[in-house]
């Protein structure tokens, strides 16, 4: 029988999930992460990138949660704000 911490660990590394940069871009933005935003840029994404499940784009996310440095971020980076 497992402990329960064994447990634990096995079960966070099923819950983790592959996503593409595209994907990271629109998470990144709905959950403030700066650092994933960067890696993004770094890799050249399509910040314009529009979820296809909300028609929304990752400044549209950052924006609906006042994320301003993300806002500002995803701008610098050529995000159009009247998408």
């Amino acid at each position: 029988m497992m402990d329960t911490e064994e447990q634990k660990e096995g079960e966070a590394e099923q819950e983790e999930v592959e996503m593409t940069y595209p994907e990271l871009l629109l998470w990144a933005a709905r959950n403030n992460e700066i650092q994933d935003l960067e890696l993004c840029f770094e890799e050249k994404v399509e910040v314009n990138t529009v979820d296809k499940e909300s028609g929304s784009t990752a400044l549209h996310y950052a924006c609906a949660n006042a994320f301003l440095l993300a806002a500002k971020l995803l701008l610098s980076h050529g995000a159009n704000p009247n998408l």
